[in-house]
C-alpha cells in the first residue's frame, strides 16, 4: 500500500523517460537474434534426428545387436531420431545437473546468504569455535607441535 504510490510517482515516471527508449534498440536486436538462433535450433535438432535415423537403419542392416549394450540399441534402434535426440538432450542435462550440483545450490542459495552477512540476528547467533583438544594439550605442555622424529633404532630399544 505504502510502495505502490511512491513506485508511479518517482520510479514509472523515471523509466519511461530514461530507461525505455535506450532499451528499445536492444529489445529489436534482441529479438531477431532470438528468432535466428530458434530457427537455427530446430534446423540442428532435425539434422540430427536425420543422422540418428540413418544410423538405426544401418545398425538394422550390419544386425549389430549383439556388439551393443540392450538399453543403447534399443534407444539408438528407435526409427524416430527426434524422440531419441531428445532423451539424450534430457540425460546431458541430467548428467551436467548432477555434476554441477554444488555450483547449482551455491548459486541458487547466494541470495541467501548475502542476506544473511548483511543481517545483524547474525552476531547473535555465531557459534564460538573451541580450541582443538590436540592444540589445547601442546600449549598446556609447552611444545609447538614440531618434534623431531625418532629413529627406528631409538624405537626399538
Amino acid at each position: 500500500d505504502y510502495v505502490l504510490p511512491v513506485y508511479k510517482e518517482n520510479i514509472l515516471p523515471l523509466y519511461n523517460e530514461k530507461v525505455a527508449p535506450a532499451a528499445k534498440p536492444i529489445q529489436k536486436k534482441v529479438k531477431a537474434v532470438l528468432v535466428e538462433s530458434e530457427k537455427q535450433l530446430k534446423l540442428a535438432r532435425s539434422q540430427a534426428a536425420t543422422m540418428v535415423e540413418q544410423f538405426a537403419r544401418r545398425l538394422e542392416q550390419h544386425k549389430v545387436d549383439q556388439l551393443l549394450p540392450g538399453w543403447l540399441f534399443k534407444h539408438i534402434s528407435n526409427l524416430d531420431g527426434t524422440k531419441t535426440i531428445t532423451n539424450l538432450f534430457a540425460f546431458c542435462v541430467f548428467v551436467l545437473c548432477i555434476t554441477c550440483r554444488r555450483l547449482i545450490l551455491r548459486i541458487a542459495f547466494l541470495p541467501f546468504r548475502v542476506v544473511w552477512f548483511f543481517c545483524p540476528l547474525r552476531l547473535l547467533f555465531r557459534t564460538r569455535s573451541k580450541p582443538d583438544s590436540t592444540v589445547a594439550k601442546l600449549k598446556v605442555n609447552g611444545s609447538s607441535g614440531h618434534q623431531k622424529k625418532k629413529s627406528y633404532k631409538a624405537k626399538i630399544e
